[in-house]
């Protein structure tokens, strides 16, 4: 079974370059969510923390991330959701900000610590301004949620035809009680684990699964690894992914 690979990088980020990412699709990459700098204690891996800080570190400003976002999705070749946390959007109010999303091209807003879905989520004036600029709104559940939340979760994806982002068990019993519960209505992105030795249970238990593989710690450290030519990052990238898939 063959599985949609997206990737999540830091938009802006200063070990990644344009002609790298264009040429992500060659070796079976399908979209990118790439996320804003933050500095916000989001519970995200310490590989993408550390992209955030570097790119904060190197001066890039929200306008040079969402430019950098507006190259990738100029591109035509990779589908594009941009990541982002809800400070950002009130510091600018969050009409203007999704407006800035929009402009890029983007389609989709994922924003980390308002996990859309979530029944006693407040995130209607989120919604509203991102409707008013033509955005859908990521919702995410956890795999370790409940049936009737995860259908909750599917039911507000499905309805605006969105992606839903899904963070996966960390047990194989988990991962086929998951199976189980997701349809494929639209798009489910699977937030994988790493893929070495620890998780060849779960990882075999997600072959059963048909949805989209979203990867956010190995391939990110090989693209942006300075030691390594643009080739070799492929390469890397390419035996990676076949295990993803």
């Amino acid at each position: 079974m063959t599985h949609p690979i997206y990737l999540r990088l830091v938009a802006a980020d200063p070990l990644l370059n344009l002609n790298l990412l264009a040429d992500l699709p060659k070796v079976g990459v399908k979209g990118l969510l790439l996320d804003i700098p933050f500095t916000d204690p989001v519970a995200v891996t310490p590989p993408l923390e550390a992209a955030s800080d570097r790119t904060l570190d190197a001066g890039r400003s929200v306008k040079e991330a969402l430019a950098f976002i507006k190259d990738v999705v100029a591109l035509g070749t990779l589908d594009v959701i941009v990541g982002t946390v809800s400070n950002l959007v009130e510091a600018r109010g969050a009409d203007v900000y999704c407006q800035m999303v929009a402009d890029t091209g983007a389609k989709t807003l994922y924003l980390a610590d308002v996990p859309m879905g979530m029944r006693d989520q407040p995130d209607e004036p989120f919604e509203a301004a991102a409707q008013k600029a033509g955005l859908t709104l990521m919702p995410a559940c956890a795999g370790t949620q409940n049936t009737e939340e995860i259908a909750f979760a599917q039911a507000r994806a499905d309805s605006t035809k969105a992606p839903l982002y899904v963070t996966l068990p960390a047990t194989a019993a988990g991962v086929a009680a998951l199976v189980e519960t997701l349809t494929d209505n639209g798009l489910r992105l699977v937030d994988c684990p790493v893929l070495d030795e620890p998780y060849n249970g779960v990882a075999k238990a997600l072959e059963t699964l048909p949805h989209a593989r979203l990867l956010q710690v190995e391939p990110l450290m090989i693209l942006t690894d300075e030691k390594l030519t643009d080739d070799a990052k492929l390469a890397r990238l390419e035996s990676l992914l076949a295990l993803a898939r």
